[in-house]
């Protein structure tokens, strides 16, 4: 997925880092089935506060990437140090 209309304006690099701590963050994703509404919730447990729904567990998961993408935004726009790392990468990368 390459929707970048949630990346801040600014360094390319910057954008590029939060794209890719968010595809690795996504990959450690959980699912669950809720029932009220019917339909999927996908969390990382090492991101508290974020998380994503869908109907299906795709949409719940590409839910959650969008999410992550701007949770870790706001994050370092806010000067936050407390962003997991994911898979080896912090954010900012050096």
């Amino acid at each position: 997925m390459s929707d970048n209309s949630s990346i801040p304006s600014g360094s390319p690099r910057i954008k590029s880092q939060i794209l890719q701590w968010a595809n690795i963050a996504t990959d450690h994703h959980t699912v669950r089935p809720i029932s009220d509404p019917p339909g999927y919730v996908a969390t990382v447990d090492q991101v508290e506060g974020a998380w994503g729904y869908g109907t299906t567990v795709e949409k719940a998961v590409s839910d959650l990437r969008s999410v992550l993408i701007d949770w870790a935004r706001l994050k370092l726009e806010h000067g936050d140090d407390d962003i997991p790392s994911m898979g080896g990468m912090n954010l900012p990368a050096e």
